[in-house]
């Protein structure tokens, strides 16, 4: 099966430490507004951190980064550039990313079930990513 052509930019592969940094402030913002029950702005930060950390990791591995309009062609190219010995869980990427729109740009608030179940996904992928950078 030919592999879709999705957006990109070339970035330095010095870059992707950057990128990774970004994810762990993020990841940690994340944090602080959950513990003061600030729902959306916790998934806002979480969304952004599991992407970030996307972003370190096409970086790091093929030496660009997902540009395209549509934020879920970013799991694609996580698939597509990472080595076949690695195995990211993609479906829980695809779930994070898929929250974004809804959550900034909805007219709903997010609930404290909706965070905390965003944040377990964010904290996983995270995990998993911290351990695929090394």
């Amino acid at each position: 099966m030919i592999a879709k052509k999705i957006k990109s930019a070339v970035v330095a592969k010095d870059d992707a430490i950057n990128y990774l940094k970004r994810a762990r402030q993020l990841l940690a913002s994340m944090r602080n507004n959950l513990a003061v029950s600030q729902w959306s702005a916790a998934v806002i930060d979480g969304v952004h951190a599991a992407i970030s950390a996307n972003d370190a990791l096409t970086v790091t591995y093929v030496g660009q980064r997902c540009t395209s309009n549509h934020h879920v062609d970013a799991v694609e190219f996580l698939k597509q550039s990472l080595p076949r010995n690695l195995s990211p869980d993609l479906q829980r990427l695809k779930k994070i990313i898929n929250i974004k729109s809804h959550v900034e740009y909805g007219p709903s608030l997010t609930t404290e079930k909706e965070a905390l179940n965003v944040a377990k996904d964010v904290e996983r992928f995270m995990a998993w990513a911290e351990e695929a950078f090394k």
